[in-house]
């Protein structure tokens, strides 16, 4: 009877596990969809491969921790190589850097024009070039 959304903000974190019982179930079923996706887009042949080869499909959370909408600890996915053009298999923990860094990647290696992205405190000329084929 109540969203996510809603959960996010009042279900309280259960004192013996340490989270969000309900906030966790719909956590679950929404990262079991991305995977059904994924396994869509790699089950696809495209020419000498599949579609998850020729693309990149970003996940990410708006937010580190839901109940106070904050800003840290962003979670960030990238599945797909675009083509070659991204490395695969990196984690890369980035602690106060803009987490528009990830949205300027993806837009350059995906061939936008496009020197800086974001705004305010968020604004970011430097791309993630760790993960750069």
């Amino acid at each position: 009877s109540e969203t996510w959304h809603e959960l996010t903000h009042e279900e309280p974190v259960d004192p013996t596990l340490g989270y969000q019982i309900q906030v966790t179930e719909f956590l679950t079923r929404t990262l079991q969809m991305f995977a059904d996706f994924l396994h869509q887009l790699e089950s696809t042949r495209e020419g000498d491969g599949n579609v998850l080869d020729r693309v990149v499909v970003l996940w990410q959370s708006d937010h580190g921790y839901a109940a106070t909408h904050t800003m840290d600890n962003l979670p960030f996915l990238t599945v797909g190589t675009a083509g070659g053009r991204l490395k695969g298999g990196i984690h890369i923990s980035a602690p106060g850097d803009p987490a528009a860094r990830v949205g300027l990647t993806l837009q350059q290696v995906m061939g936008v024009p496009i020197g800086s992205w974001g705004a305010l405190s968020n604004e970011t000329s430097k791309t993630i070039r760790e993960i750069l084929a």
